[in-house]
C-alpha cells in the first residue's frame, strides 16, 4: 500500500479523506492506530456522508453535500460524453461538496460553478455553456486507457475468513446521523 508506506516514510503528515470509509476497508492489513499513536499523521480531516470509522479516526468531520445539491462534471460509463451535475435542490443541511473543499485546500477563489463552467470550455468543440446545461451531454471522441493486471499470486497470501456469521457471532453497528 503506497500510503501506509509514505507515511512511515514521513512523505505524508496530514491526511485528507474524500468520501469512503478507508479505515474500515483496509482494517485488516493496516493497523491506523499504531500510526495515530507514533505521530506520522498529526493531523486527519475526514469529509463524508456520515460519521463512520473514517470519521471516528479523525481529527475533523466534514459532513458532504448531496450530488444533487452541487455542481460537478460527469462522465459517462462508456466515456463518450460529459455530463453537467447542477444542483437540483437547496442544500438541506450546511455541508460542503468534495469541489468546494478541494477548491478551499488549494487556496482558489473560484466557486464550484465557476470551475465547471472553466472547465466546460475546455472541452472540444464546446457549446455556449447554457446549451451544456440545457441539453445535459457533451459528446466525446472516447479514449481508453487499459493496462493489463496481473492477478496470479495476488490471492495466495490472504489468509481464508474461517468464522461464519451466526446468531453466536453476530455484530451489530449503529452510527448516529450526523445530521440530527
Amino acid at each position: 500500500l503506497d500510503l501506509r508506506q509514505k507515511i512511515d516514510e514521513g512523505e505524508v503528515d496530514h491526511l485528507v479523506i474524500l468520501g469512503g470509509n478507508p479505515i474500515f476497508l483496509t482494517d485488516s492489513f493496516v493497523d491506523w492506530e499504531t500510526l495515530r499513536k507514533t505521530n506520522k499523521l498529526m493531523k486527519v480531516a475526514r469529509m463524508g456522508y456520515s460519521i463512520d470509522e473514517s470519521s471516528e479516526f479523525s481529527d475533523v468531520h466534514i459532513g458532504q453535500s448531496h450530488y444533487l445539491e452541487n455542481w460537478d462534471l460527469a462522465g459517462t460509463w462508456d466515456q463518450k460524453a460529459t455530463v453537467p451535475v447542477q444542483p437540483l435542490i437547496a442544500p438541506l443541511f450546511d455541508t460542503a461538496s468534495d469541489l468546494e473543499l478541494i477548491l478551499a485546500l488549494i487556496g482558489s477563489a473560484q466557486s464550484p460553478h465557476e470551475l465547471v463552467k472553466a472547465l466546460h470550455s475546455d472541452l472540444d468543440g464546446a457549446k455556449p455553456f447554457e446549451d451544456f446545461l440545457r441539453l445535459g451531454v457533451h459528446p466525446e471522441k472516447p479514449t481508453f486507457h487499459t493496462k493489463a493486471i496481473q492477478l496470479a499470486g495476488y490471492f495466495k497470501d490472504l489468509d481464508p475468513v474461517t468464522n461464519a456469521t451466526g446468531p453466536d457471532n453476530l455484530d451489530l453497528l449503529l452510527i448516529p446521523d450526523f445530521h440530527a
